[in-house]
């Protein structure tokens, strides 16, 4: 394992030294040790020992390099190097004795965590090595904030830091919404290095290394200040280890919900509109005693800005699993998809629906709401309903929560079917008589007809509707019928006017 000064300062044995250190602490690009005997071929992967005379003349040359001295130096130490500097009485041997030590011993630990990996140790076996050196209490949460596994020294159980009944179960809600709002936490999850949560949340600061995906933050590995102040050295060896819990997640297949393997893969592809192997998506539903012909519902719903900010949108995907019996929610770029099995959940429908409306209400979310079906293989065209109902919800009742696409099917239909045409192509050519004898005489006829159609010629319910008496309405009847000469005895007719009127609503 490659270390580098600040581990080396905070691990030797020998501490009547001085260390002047300008590394980073994330730095790692120190093999080994050797005595300094030319400054022809410096290795700027080894730590030298060193007189101070020759040292002085590395500075004068402007030399680079990490240096172990025996005795002080005049000359300011530049930004390019690190020193130690000993006492001039101390035996050099054992300063080589004492370095060469902290080699060893990080190479032994890096051997151990290569050794946990392959023989697939769990996470938090990984994590009770990291202890070793870490020693103050290490934790993982889930981008969703459910605990993975907490490691700590055994104590007291009064003195424990962490419970049993922790592993497994996410932050209390009222935590998770506090994190979305707050301007420190929704900071950290960009965070590619190590770097520390303040203390006044929780009462102690907290050392995070954000783990990622391709990309995209899965989890969080973290050491709790409750043992012994943070060491700089703690940045690098939280990484390094957050590195091979990575590895190991990869290497064991480790995902963070509850899913069967390849159930999130199968459900994309059949979004995608792409073909699957029906007998091994059979397989993979029968993991969760789900069936292909069971009855479903599909819903689209969009996250919000603070769950988007702060990585939570999984937090949202285990609150609605959690909540919504049956149910399986996956991520799709910034949007949940939730699938509700309706007979493994056992739920009324409308039951299901009035759960997840408080949800969405509490998450500042919306959701679309697909007709129930009775394939999973249909689920493409489900989802593209509860997409529709998204769209259309949005625009015509923006203040509700849930837009089921029963409410906006014929809008969708019908704006699906007139396609790029303009309403004007579409109007048969005695409605537009009619429109423009409004326009030009200052009528309402077209309304009149509207109405008329819309209530199956009923003259009655008509007439109440427009509030005109019987004899002013056939008049307009009579004029409406000679200006356009269609014949509204003809369904077909009917329902082309029906159509036409439809879309004039829409638009």
């Amino acid at each position: 394992m490659k270390i580098n000064s600040w581990i080396l300062h905070d691990y030797m044995h020998i501490k009547n030294t001085t260390s002047i250190i300008h590394a980073s602490v994330m730095q790692q690009d120190l093999e080994g040790i050797a005595f300094f005997r030319n400054k022809e071929n410096l290795d700027f992967s080894l730590i030298y020992l060193i007189s101070n005379k020759d040292l002085e003349k590395l500075l004068k040359e402007n030399k680079r390099g990490v240096y172990a001295c025996i005795g002080n130096v005049k000359e300011n130490i530049p930004e390019h190097m690190d020193v130690f500097l000993f006492d001039e009485k101390m035996d050099i041997y054992d300063i080589y004795e004492d370095l060469q030590r902290v080699f060893q011993q990080f190479n032994q630990w890096e051997r151990k965590l290569y050794q946990q990996m392959e023989e697939n140790a769990s996470l938090k076996t990984l994590g009770d090595c990291g202890r070793e050196f870490l020693y103050n209490p290490i934790c993982m949460y889930t981008a969703s904030l459910q605990n993975i596994f907490y490691s700590e020294r055994k104590k007291p159980e009064r003195l424990m830091f962490f419970k049993e009944d922790e592993v497994g179960a996410y932050l209390p809600d009222e935590e998770i919404d506090e994190l979305k709002l707050d301007e420190d936490f929704i900071k950290t999850v960009s965070k590619n290095e190590p770097d520390i949560f303040p203390d006044y949340m929780w009462g102690y600061r907290i050392l995070y290394y954000n783990i990622r995906v391709s990309g995209i933050y899965v989890a969080r590995l973290m050491a709790c200040e409750i043992e012994r102040p943070f060491n700089k050295s703690d940045y690098v060896l939280l990484a390094f280890l957050a590195d091979f819990v990575k590895r190991a997640m990869e290497k064991q297949n480790i995902s963070f919900n509850n899913h069967p393997k390849d159930f999130d893969l199968y459900m994309q592809r059949m979004l995608k509109d792409e073909d699957v192997d029906k007998e091994k998506l059979s397989e993979i539903l029968n993991e969760w005693n789900w069936h292909i012909d069971d009855s479903y519902f599909c819903a689209l719903i969009k996250s919000s800005n603070y769950d988007r900010a702060v990585y939570t949108v999984t937090a949202v995907c285990s609150r609605l699993e959690s909540n919504l019996s049956g149910s399986a929610a996956i991520l799709n770029e910034d949007d949940i998809i939730l699938i509700v099995n309706l007979k493994k959940g056992n739920t009324p429908k409308e039951e299901l629906l009035l759960k997840m409306a408080y949800i969405l209400r509490e998450g500042l979310m919306k959701a679309g709401i697909s007709r129930s079906f009775y394939t999973l293989l249909y689920l493409r065209d489900y989802y593209e309903q509860a997409k529709a109902a998204l769209r259309i919800g949005n625009i015509k009742d923006e203040t509700i929560w849930c837009y089921h696409y029963k409410t906006y099917a014929l809008h969708n239909l019908l704006t699906r079917a007139k396609g790029d045409y303009s309403l004007d192509s579409l109007c048969p050519e005695g409605l537009r008589r009619l429109i423009r004898y409004d326009q030009e005489h200052k009528r309402n006829f077209t309304n009149s007809l509207k109405v008329y159609l819309q209530q199956d010629m009923s003259i009655v319910k008509t007439i109440g509707i427009l509030y005109l008496q019987r004899a002013s309405f056939l008049y307009q009847l009579k004029r409406i019928k000679e200006i356009t000469g269609l014949d509204f005895n003809d369904r077909r007719i009917r329902l082309e006017l029906l159509i036409v009127f439809e879309l004039m609503d829409i638009e």
